[in-house]
């Protein structure tokens, strides 16, 4: 499969899927199932998450166009356990590298001047994983993009499997949801452990998709 054909299909879905948390976590009728129901209007937010989007989506751009052979390969036919073991790996190292990233943006000089904006934010909404600096977005990306590299090239199934993941886990994370029910158990673990970072432990739950990293080093909540 050609990757910009694929990432562009990945898009569709992500979008799909994020119109859907979106409309869900606002909408009266799953009121019941939010972790916190105050409502937190912020100025022109939804221009922020759409530019923001944008701008994620031209540095996915670039790397399509200058990656390959460096982050994918576009002809290589990897087994499905190989695309699967390379997907998890890519994963594995990029949460790694986002924990501390995600915990210098907690430094007094860079949540004043970047992560602040993410901040201000008090109640997560599902969309609210882009509201967020533009140098974030470039320095969250980086570290993806890095973590292919170290790991990779990998096939563009991966890349795919990648993309996907960490963008559903982004909103996901975000969604103020607790949906009871066995299928969302993933989903809502992360609502769960992000809407707690964002009300009164900051200084926790760093990591964006397994705990591992927290509970080793001891900032898991």
């Amino acid at each position: 499969m050609n990757l910009a054909v694929g990432l562009a299909g990945v898009g569709v879905a992500v979008a799909i899927y994020g119109s859907v948390a979106t409309w869900s976590s606002a909408s009266a009728q799953f009121r019941h199932l939010r972790i916190r129901t105050v409502t937190q209007p912020i100025p022109r937010k939804y221009v922020s998450i759409t530019l923001n989007s944008t701008f994620a989506a031209t540095l996915y751009v670039v790397a399509v166009l200058i990656g390959e052979g460096v982050l994918y390969q576009q002809e290589v036919n990897h087994s499905v356990l190989r695309v699967l073991v390379d997907s998890l790996l890519v994963l594995l190292v990029y949460d790694f590298l986002y924990y501390f990233f995600h915990r210098w943006l907690h430094t007094h000089t860079m949540m004043r001047h970047v992560h602040g904006v993410h901040h201000r934010v008090q109640f997560p909404e599902a969309m609210d994983g882009l509201f967020i600096h533009p140098a974030e977005t470039t320095g969250g990306l980086a570290l993806l993009f890095a973590a292919m590299a170290v790991v990779g090239p990998i096939s563009v199934a991966s890349f795919l499997i990648v993309a996907f993941v960490h963008a559903v886990a982004n909103i996901a994370t975000h969604t103020n949801l607790v949906v009871p029910h066995p299928a969302f158990a993933l989903f809502n673990y992360w609502a769960v452990r992000h809407d707690f970072h964002h009300s009164t432990h900051r200084n926790s739950n760093y990591a964006s998709i397994f705990p591992v990293w927290d509970r080793m080093f001891g900032t898991y909540r």
